[in-house]
């Protein structure tokens, strides 16, 4: 876009290129004052349906966060992705016992003041204070519910901790103990804290196991700072809820009374709404954004910002991975998989999509991971993008030149024009690729069921260590069929004992031991060696926000905050988010 371009001309010109103008946005059951309510989008691409936190059951939220898609993997990753349900019903209804704060590496005491290992158990001290919406204190009691339900019910997201060890949990008033059997396993459960929800013994207990995962709870209640005020095909409405504790006791304050999230338009009709103040926050990737965000004047003159101020804009959220079937010919071949991953080239994807990207090491460790980072594999068996060099292992290979279908779930508008960069590069080289888009549930069966060639999927989301990254990567039996281990992960369905026993060292390693370094180091040397995945680059967390009613959104440039500007699931209920939304204030208009 040409500095200084003049606001008609430049809305003109990214309507004709992304879409039609948004129409005028229907008036909602409540007819919200303006300038009490903020408006999000970019999560829901369905209407919502249901206030399960959880129903794990598909759907998916904004952008390559998840395959194609903003949400996150359930509890240990088990495969099923979590979405489904209304934006929102993570951290703004339900709650978890801590927050992780990725931009600093920490986590904050939420439901939990504190907790710490003794032994085998995990000491848990619950908050004092806190109702649940409906009047009813919040105890020590919900919480060890609320674990023991990965020995009650097989169906909820946490179920592998009772295959992990869990022995059980048990509350002595606000005081809560949860012991497992040696070794304890300290990853799966340190992501426990700051994933689950905390649920309310006296409603979740009068519900069948089945009911517990799939009933759509439309009248929910929770422990979080809002209530829901109604719910259509286009949105849904949250209100305050006066009975919060984080304003009592943290001091939080929402300066918006209402908060709509609606189900995410076509990415042009989407970029008009942020342009013209119908979106406070979008959370879907707008190609015309950074567009907006790079011109001169452009940003000011429509009062967009992001997290950055100058590209790529936004936090990294996600790993994306080339996901080869290596139980399908050529995929089994080393070779060939070499031959992907020295042919496709992550700076043309990021240059031609999302105008750069946060540099990513060839292991693909998600962002903040550079201290477990091994520089010995790197050197040795780290890979860049060299043509010619994949054309020599693809000869290798024995590879013919057939068709190879590389399925992708519909919708995602970031993931297809991927997916053409990828298709480009490869032919390229002599690979042959038909790409085929399918509804969201038949991607998913396919996967499932290993009926593909390829797939493009984001897998190393916001986590706090690499376990949960190579645990997807290396998880045994294939297709979950064994105690230990869920359905969905190792979707590109390889096998290698010896990596799997080193996620299972891992996972048994107390936070901060010497050893992890060494083994999260065999582990990238086992991923770069076999390529069972070729990372490509990292997913963005996609947010753009326009000032003209609220100010105050998250930005590096800020000194008093790092919070997350992601409604994501896995980003509201989990990360900083509500955090960053108690840090906004009425814009001076």
């Amino acid at each position: 876009m040409l500095p200084g371009t003049p606001r008609p001309v430049l809305c003109a010109l990214l309507v004709a290129v992304l879409g039609t103008a948004a129409p005028a946005r229907p008036p909602s059951p409540l007819h919200l004052p303006r300038a009490q309510t903020l408006y999000t989008s970019g999560t829901m691409y369905a209407p919502p349906s249901n206030f399960n936190p959880l129903d794990a059951n598909g759907g998916f939220g904004g952008a390559l966060g998840c395959p194609g898609a903003g949400c996150q993997p359930a509890g240990r990753g088990a495969g099923r992705w979590q979405g489904p349900y209304a934006t929102g019903t993570m951290g703004l209804l339900y709650e978890p016992l801590f927050l992780y704060d990725p931009v600093h590496r920490r986590y904050v005491p939420w439901l939990a003041t504190s907790g710490y290992w003794r032994g085998s158990s995990y000491v848990v001290h619950v908050r004092r204070g806190v109702e649940w919406s409906d009047g009813e204190p919040l105890t020590g009691a919900d919480v060890a519910y609320t674990v023991n339900l990965a020995r009650a019910n097989p169906e909820v997201p946490w179920r592998q901790l009772a295959y992990l060890g869990l022995e059980g949990a048990h509350a002595s008033g606000e005081t809560v103990t949860v012991d497992f059997a040696r070794p304890p396993p300290y990853a799966a459960w340190q992501r426990y804290l700051w994933t689950a929800p905390v649920l309310p013994e006296h409603i979740w207990s009068k519900l069948t196991p089945s009911d517990q995962v799939v009933e759509p709870n439309l009248h929910p209640v929770g422990s979080g700072p809002m209530l829901v005020a109604y719910r259509s095909p286009e949105e849904v409405a949250y209100r305050l809820n006066p009975r919060w504790w984080g304003a009592r006791q943290l001091g939080l304050s929402f300066r918006f009374k209402y908060l709509v999230d609606q189900v995410t338009s076509a990415p042009g009709v989407e970029l008009t709404k942020l342009l013209s103040g119908d979106i406070d926050l979008s959370n879907a990737f707008l190609p015309g954004a950074a567009n907006v965000l790079s011109s001169r004047g452009g940003a000011g003159e429509y009062n967009i910002t992001a997290y950055y101020q100058s590209p790529p804009y936004m936090l990294p959220a996600s790993t994306a991975w080339l996901v080869p079937n290596t139980q399908v010919a050529p995929m089994d071949n080393l070779d060939f998989r070499r031959a992907l991953a020295w042919a496709v080239g992550p700076k043309a994807i990021v240059a031609e999509i999302y105008s750069g990207a946060a540099a990513m090491s060839p292991t693909g460790l998600p962002p903040g991971m550079g201290a477990y980072l091994s520089k010995a594999a790197l050197a040795k068996y780290g890979f860049g993008h060299d043509l010619a060099r994949a054309r020599r292992y693809l000869g290798k290979s024995g590879y013919r030149g057939g068709p190879l279908s590389l399925v992708l779930p519909a919708g995602p508008a970031d993931l297809s024009a991927a997916a053409k960069v990828v298709s480009g590069e490869l032919a390229s080289i002599g690979v042959r690729l038909r790409v085929v888009y399918e509804g969201y549930s038949d991607w998913e069966r396919a996967l499932a069921e290993g009926t593909f060639d390829l797939t493009i999927a984001g897998e190393g989301a916001l986590d706090a260590d690499p376990w949960s990254y190579f645990d997807r990567v290396f998880a045994q039996p294939v297709g979950g069929a064994g105690d230990e281990q869920a359905a969905g992960l190792d979707l590109e369905r390889y096998r290698d004992p010896r990596a799997w026993a080193l996620v299972k060292e891992a996972g048994s390693a107390p936070p901060g031991a010497r050893q992890l370094k060494s083994t999260y180091g065999q582990l990238e040397q086992e991923l770069l060696q076999d390529l069972p995945v070729v990372p490509l680059w990292y997913g963005m967390a996609w947010a753009q926000a326009n000032t003209t009613w609220w100010s105050g959104f998250p930005s590096a440039t800020a000194t008093k905050d790092g919070y997350t500007p992601v409604m994501w699931t896995g980003w509201l209920g989990e990360a900083t988010t509500v955090l960053a939304l108690a840090n906004l204030r009425p814009a001076k208009r």
